[in-house]
């Protein structure tokens, strides 16, 4: 076994004196985001408020645990795209397998914890709400060992019942591999919710990678009816590696879509797959494709394909990865899909602009930043945007924000 035992978070951090514990106390103030700092090694969760003042930088950490138990957070964490119930912050240790759900507005914080991958590494991406109970989990690696139980096979969305800490069943992704001269593994990662009427479907994000990661395959997303936990693929035509579907505010029935491009290279090698796509839940309950924003469409331009934030049904902000060791840095730009993208700002380095957020009732947009070890703030509207000053999260731990996530009801 990997893992001997999962159990509900005790902590008993090792930090220096001068930090504050990480203790999960209950958080005074109303918590509305939640942020992942981290140097890869270690990582901590902190919360803001709606207008993104900081409540806590450091609510819960890599800190030591007792002999046997998982710790809560090691140097690969990720949050749930969307939280499971109002306040619930999932946090997923993609290293350990190991889902934990907190409360971040209860006085018993502490929900429980999921090991998705009791004997392999699954690499858990994403989870989403279905109901009240149940949520899907996107597990991105495959198990290569034959004859694995069925529960264990990897490359799948599980089915789970999140209050209760237990597995129920698995959507198998294996038939959304595509398979050429080369086989390219689904590989699920964020997903987003979609409703019409009496329509609901779940849209995951789908790297199809190769076994060694190396080679992307054909660009598409996986569609499963929740009606019938069938799974079916949608072609992103011209683009690759799609593996980051997004809600988008107000507009239940639809999502957006980023895709990478080719797994590694410089960022003109990414331009050929690079893009971002919005999608549309139909009446007939079918999705489709509304619209493209290809980077080859745009080659004098960014090649915006790493982290999208919704603006709208047809805007969004995106981040276009710069080179490390170059003098191409990371840039955001507000796109306007089937149209033109507009400059929002440039990084100090590559590699540091992370997944954030928009609160549209607010109008304001938060990315984090770290080379500056900041949360940057902006206000968004129809005609630009508007920096304002940003927050310094980096706190005595000295890490860096990586994501950010909305938790607010």
């Amino acid at each position: 076994m990997k893992r001997a035992l999962i159990a509900l978070l005790t902590l008993a951090c090792t930090e220096p004196t001068s930090c504050p514990p990480a203790d999960l106390a209950p958080i005074d103030g109303e918590p509305a985001y939640a942020f992942v700092a981290s140097d890869y090694a270690s990582s901590v969760i902190g919360v803001l408020d709606a207008d993104g003042n900081l409540l806590r930088d450091a609510w819960i950490d890599s800190g030591t645990v007792p002999p046997q138990l998982v710790p809560a957070v090691s140097g690969d964490t990720v949050l749930g795209s969307r939280p499971l119930a109002p306040c619930v912050v999932t946090v997923i240790d993609r290293d350990a397998d190991v889902l934990t759900f907190l409360d971040a507005c209860a006085e018993e914080v502490v929900i429980g914890q999921l090991d998705v991958g009791p004997t392999f590494y699954a690499n858990p991406q994403d989870a989403l709400a279905i109901d009240e109970t149940r949520a899907l989990v996107s597990r991105s690696q495959p198990n290569f060992r034959p004859d694995v139980e069925e529960l264990e096979r990897g490359n799948d969305l599980l089915v789970v019942d999140w209050r209760e800490g237990r597995v129920l069943s698995r959507v198998d992704l294996s038939p959304l591999d595509h398979v050429g001269d080369e086989r390219m593994y689904a590989r699920p990662e964020r997903m987003a919710l979609l409703e019409r009427d009496d329509a609901r479907v779940v849209v995951a994000g789908l790297a199809r990678l190769t076994s060694d990661f190396m080679r992307a395959g054909p660009g598409a997303v996986g569609v499963v009816d929740l009606a019938t936990l069938e799974p079916r693929a949608l072609a992103i035509e011209g683009l690759a590696n799609c593996r980051e579907v997004d809600s988008v505010p107000g507009a239940p029935e639809r999502a957006i879509v980023t895709c990478n491009g080719p797994s590694f290279g410089r960022a003109l090698a990414r331009q050929a797959g690079a893009g971002v796509a919005a999608l549309e839940l139909v009446a007939s309950g079918e999705v489709r494709v509304s619209a493209i924003w290809r980077a080859s469409d745009h080659p004098d331009g960014p090649v915006f394909n790493t982290w999208s934030v919704p603006l709208s049904a047809d805007r969004v902000v995106t981040v276009a990865m710069g080179d490390v060791g170059t003098s191409l840095f990371d840039r955001a730009g507000v796109l306007a899909l089937g149209g033109e993208a507009s400059s929002l700002m440039e990084a100090m380095d590559a590699f540091v602009l992370g997944d954030g957020a928009f609160d549209p009732s607010r109008g304001m947009l938060l990315l984090p930043d770290a080379g500056e070890g900041t949360l940057r703030r902006f206000e968004i509207s129809d005609t630009g945007a508007h920096e304002l000053e940003p927050v310094d999260v980096s706190g005595c731990r000295g890490l860096r924000p990586r994501e950010l996530r909305r938790i607010a009801p």
